[in-house]
């Protein structure tokens, strides 16, 4: 019975501090290194993947989901499949100078951690 509560408490525990991340300290540590870089490639490189993310979500926001949502055929395998073009138009949409900086770690997590914080503040307005 214990095992199980635990078990419980500990993915409600992730999912709160997932996102926490997502809303809050995605875009606050986007905030935080522009102020404290001298990097114009770094500045240039949060500011070009903050839009592309913003301008590829919309779109896709206003076309495939709008149609899947008309067809009824909005779920979890759908959103999974619309995600990954919003990953991938993304990545195809940042200009090479920030594709070289991202790819100095996990670009596509990088890049759905950003798609996600970006529907997410979406939903909060």
């Amino acid at each position: 019975m214990w095992d199980e509560f635990f078990k419980y408490l500990v993915a409600f525990a992730f999912t709160v501090v997932s996102a926490a991340t997502t809303t809050i300290v995605l875009p606050a540590l986007a905030r935080w290194l522009k102020s404290k870089s001298d990097s114009e490639v770094i500045k240039s490189g949060i500011d070009d993947l903050a839009q592309t993310t913003g301008t590829c979500v919309d779109y896709l926001e206003q076309t495939v989901v709008t149609e899947l949502k008309a067809q009824n055929k909005w779920n979890s395998e759908t959103q999974k499949e619309v995600l990954n073009m919003a990953i991938e138009q993304v990545i195809t949409g940042l200009t090479n100078a920030t594709k070289r900086t991202l790819e100095a770690g996990n670009i596509h997590a990088t890049v759905e951690r950003y798609i996600e914080a970006y529907i997410q503040s979406k939903k909060n307005q």
